[in-house]
């Protein structure tokens, strides 16, 4: 936790978004049964995985670049890919003990693709 005021407003504003995102997945990854809505194609939930963890690949993004590690800065694509996945893989093997939800490895990697995209966004926006 920060220690003083500018800190403190850096911390509410870059860092603790991210986190409460991953609390966010965690808790709808904990509901059992839990239903998409119906938008009239089949590979929906990927769409949503992808969405999903593309936010927290931004809100990543925001956690590194704006942290005052100067190391955290400058590799913050790579960090982001490593959280971002390793998060993906952690949410399927949580969601693997939840009565009526079960592990899907293809969704593991709709998730990866969401921050893959991401990253790549942000990169191409940056070398333009």
């Amino acid at each position: 936790m920060p220690a003083n005021k500018t800190n403190l407003s850096k911390y509410l504003l870059y860092q603790l978004p991210a986190i409460l995102w991953i609390v966010a997945i965690f808790i709808q990854s904990s509901i059992s049964n839990l239903s998409v809505p119906d938008l009239g194609f089949k590979t929906q939930d990927k769409l949503a995985h992808m969405v999903e963890f593309g936010i927290l690949a931004f809100l990543l993004r925001r956690f590194f670049v704006f942290n005052s590690r100067i190391s955290w800065q400058k590799k913050w694509y790579l960090y982001t890919l490593i959280v971002g996945c390793c998060y993906a893989v952690f949410d399927e093997i949580h969601q693997a003990f939840v009565p009526g939800r079960w592990a899907d490895v293809y969704d593991v990697l709709a998730d990866v693709l969401g921050v893959l995209i991401v990253i790549n966004i942000y990169r191409f926006l940056k070398n333009k």
